[in-house]
C-alpha cells in the first residue's frame, strides 16, 4: 500500500495505482469494501453509510482515538481483498 494526496485533500491509500481508501483532515475514512462487505459493516455498527454516497460500495468509519486505529486497518485490508477480488473476476459472457 502507498500513500498520496487525495484528489480532494486528505491522504489517500493505494494499492497498484488504485485508491483503496481516504482520510479526511477531520478524521473521517472513506473505504471502498464492496455492496455486501458496506451493508453488513453497517448493520453489525462497525462503519456508517458514506457521508455522501449513502447506501453504496464505500463505507465511512471516524478515527477518533488511537482506540480506532486497529478497525481503519481491517477496513482498509477488506479494501484490498475486494479491489483483488474485483480485479480477478472472470468476466461473463
Amino acid at each position: 500500500m502507498t500513500l498520496g494526496v487525495h484528489r480532494l485533500g486528505g491522504v489517500e491509500f493505494l494499492e497498484a495505482g488504485r485508491e483503496l481508501g481516504h482520510l479526511h483532515g477531520n478524521g473521517l475514512l472513506d473505504v471502498r469494501v464492496g455492496g455486501k462487505s458496506a451493508h453488513s459493516l453497517v448493520k453489525e455498527g462497525k462503519a456508517e453509510l458514506h457521508h455522501v454516497l449513502g447506501e453504496s460500495a464505500w463505507v465511512s468509519f471516524w478515527v477518533k482515538s488511537g482506540a480506532d486505529v486497529a478497525m481503519a486497518i481491517e477496513l482498509l485490508k477488506l479494501a484490498g481483498v475486494e479491489r483483488e477480488r474485483i480485479s480477478t473476476a472472470v468476466p461473463v459472457m
